[in-house]
């Protein structure tokens, strides 16, 4: 039998202007925010690192990471809207 289980969520923010997406667990250490730092804490004059938008800009890309497994012991990792979606069984 198969099982799907939520292992894992996290918070990610669209720049609509450009696309970059803002990971709040890898942060953005080469603008100064360092992993782990939530959006709320990203300061508020930070801008989008490809194209110059401000914080305004961006929308939150809620994900959740998902684990699927099955009696074979086979595990499938799942990742979306805000990622690769891949599966091989």
């Amino acid at each position: 039998p198969l099982s799907l289980k939520a292992s894992e969520k996290t918070m990610r923010y669209l720049c609509i202007i450009c696309g970059f997406i803002y990971d709040e667990a890898k942060g953005c250490p080469a603008e100064g925010v360092p992993p782990g730092t939530t959006w709320e804490n990203v300061p508020q004059d930070w801008c989008c690192p490809d194209c110059g938008a401000t914080k305004r800009d961006f929308e939150m890309i809620p994900c959740m990471k998902v684990k699927l497994t099955t009696s074979y012991e086979t595990s499938l990792s799942l990742t979306g809207p805000c990622g690769v979606l891949e599966a091989v069984i």
